[in-house]
This record gives C-alpha cells, sequence and structure tokens, in this order.
C-alpha cells in the first residue's frame, strides 16, 4: 500500500500532473506566489504541505538576501542562534556530561559566524552612513546572548521596511 502510494506520487511529479482540479489549483498556486510546482505536482498532504512551505521559504530567502539589511539580519540571526546553541546546549554537554565534541564544532561555526557578523556591521554601517552610536549597538549585540535577536526585531527591521519605502531613516 505505501509503495504504491510512492509510486503513484513518483508518477504525478515525473508526468507534471495534478491530483487537484484545476480551480483548486489555481488558485493553490496564486497562494504560492506563482509557482507552479508549489501547487501542481505534489499532490497535498503532508508532502504537499512540506512542497508549499518550501517554496515559501525560498521565497522569503530570496527577499531576505535582496538587500543589504537582510543579508545583515540573516547573518545576525545564524550568528545568535549559535551562540545560544553554544551557550545552552554545548557547554552544558561539555560540563555536566563530559562531553566536550559539541563545543568544538559549534564553537567553530559561531567563531567563523562571529567574524561574518562584526564584518558585514562594519560594512553596512560605513556603506548606510550609520551613526557612531547604532553601529556600535549592533556590535554590542554580537557578543550578548540573545542580542542578535534583539537587534533585528527592535533596529534592522525597521530599517530593511525604509530602504523598501524609500524613506530617510531616522
Amino acid at each position: 500500500m505505501r509503495g504504491e502510494r510512492i509510486s503513484r506520487l513518483a508518477t504525478v511529479m515525473r508526468e507534471g500532473r495534478a491530483i487537484r482540479s484545476s480551480a483548486r489549483r489555481s488558485r493553490a498556486e496564486a497562494e504560492c506566489g506563482g509557482f507552479p510546482d508549489c501547487a501542481g505536482a505534489w499532490g497535498g498532504g503532508t508532502v504537499g504541505a512540506l512542497a508549499v512551505g518550501t517554496v515559501h521559504l525560498i521565497a522569503g530567502l530570496r527577499a531576505l538576501l535582496g538587500t543589504q539589511i537582510g543579508r545583515l539580519r540573516l547573518l545576525g540571526l545564524l550568528e545568535g542562534s549559535s551562540f545560544v546553541l553554544l551557550l545552552f546546549v554545548a557547554m552544558p554537554l561539555k560540563y555536566l556530561a563530559g562531553r566536550p565534541e559539541m563545543v568544538r564544532a559549534v564553537g567553530m561555526a559561531h567563531g567563523l559566524l562571529f567574524v561574518a557578523f562584526v564584518f558585514v556591521v562594519l560594512q553596512v554601517a560605513f556603506e548606510q552612513r550609520w551613526p557612531l552610536r547604532r553601529a556600535l549597538a549592533a556590535l554590542a549585540a554580537s557578543v550578548l546572548p540573545f542580542g542578535p535577536f534583539v537587534l533585528d526585531a527592535r533596529l534592522l527591521r525597521g530599517l530593511e521596511t525604509r530602504a523598501e519605502t524609500g524613506t530617510a531613516p531616522a
């Protein structure tokens, strides 16, 4: 039974036929931002939901990476996540469970992301002529636990919105 479903899904994907009716497919394609693959051959259910989610994730990443502030936001979220993982997962494993392997791996990744974040903050600050206070706040956020998340929520989202609308930052 399971093999039959997998075979049918493979056939549907290969031939590009939609399981849904054309009206539902058109509506679903519109919801997917015009990506026909999103709604067409995936067939709904769990696989369809994953496909739709993946398409939305990719579209969101493209929009985020399209601006300097967006790239800084993404790098900040990665750096902040690695710092939180290092502090609240890897370090307790090292000291409470005697397992230092994760600190080496996560520490290396966090170190690289930290250096990249500092570099991108300085680059964006110079290119967009940030005031010294804003640049220092962004750099300080990189050394505080949860700092990049606060930076993203309070500062960078507003700057990205202003950049999209063309209004000057305050």
